[in-house]
């Protein structure tokens, strides 16, 4: 059967990922990246009534908003699924792994790190709220030793803080901060006075397994990036990976 040129034109776009609707009686076209031609806009100028009135007759033509409250609201879960899909089949193996390996540092990373607020506060507006302990776990990402689990406590403290006053919520946030800092001294301290009681050729490995971590090079997303690993880390992961050696054969 031939279309219309206008539903052609409508069902052009939706095959190329776009997303068409009606909202307020104006046109919204959407692509979750690439714009559209000098030939298409031309023709939603010079067609657009005609555009608008076939949407609203024919329901399977128009695209409905997803409920999702976050960035890609305005793209119904299906479209982004298949853009998502076709774009990943063009990827290579490395860029396959590279995509992994990211995912799961994130999963770990947020595994590792601190509270979340479990709902809005009652009194403190929401960003405000993610903003404050964003910051905190970004600052503890930086110094955050392998090996150390966060304390428990702090994810009721701070999601109770939240539906308070703004004071003692912050006032919340700061004990939780230097807590959290005070426990990542001590551990490393622990680490440093069990490695400086380890024979030479131990502790000498030991040195150049921290130095091998801080000069950690891995695949991203495009090409390849340095990527410097924070000290703790560093001696941490070292410590955690050379421990069973020493005391295996240590007397």
């Amino acid at each position: 059967m031939i279309r219309p040129p206008v539903t052609e034109f409508i069902a052009t776009l939706k095959d190329a990922g776009y997303v068409l609707r009606v909202e307020d009686g104006r046109l919204k076209v959407i692509h979750p990246s690439r714009p559209l031609d000098d030939t298409a806009r031309q023709f939603i100028k010079e067609n657009k009534p005609s555009i608008i009135q076939a949407l609203q007759e024919s329901p399977g033509l128009a695209d409905t908003p997803a409920q999702d409250d976050d960035w890609h609201s305005a793209i119904p879960r299906d479209t982004m699924r298949r853009y998502i899909e076709k774009e990943q089949s063009t990827w290579t193996d490395e860029r396959r792994q590279a995509q992994a390996d990211e995912i799961r540092r994130i999963e770990e990373y947020r595994r590792a790190r601190g509270p979340r607020p479990s709902g809005p506060p009652a009194k403190l507006d929401r960003s405000e709220v993610f903003a404050a302990i964003g910051a905190v776990m970004e600052r503890l990402g930086k110094i955050w030793p392998s090996g150390l689990d966060t304390d428990p406590q702090w994810q009721d403290r701070i999601n109770t803080a939240a539906q308070k006053d703004r004071d003692t919520f912050l006032s919340t946030v700061q004990a939780w901060e230097q807590a959290e800092t005070a426990r990542v001294e001590k551990y490393m301290a622990s680490i440093r006075r069990e490695v400086s009681g380890w024979p030479d050729p131990y502790r000498r490995r030991f040195a150049l397994m921290v130095q091998e971590n801080l000069r950690l090079e891995f695949a991203g997303r495009v090409g390849k990036y340095s990527n410097e690993m924070p000290i703790n880390q560093a001696m941490s992961r070292a410590y955690n990976e050379l421990k069973p050696d020493v005391e295996k054969n240590m007397p």
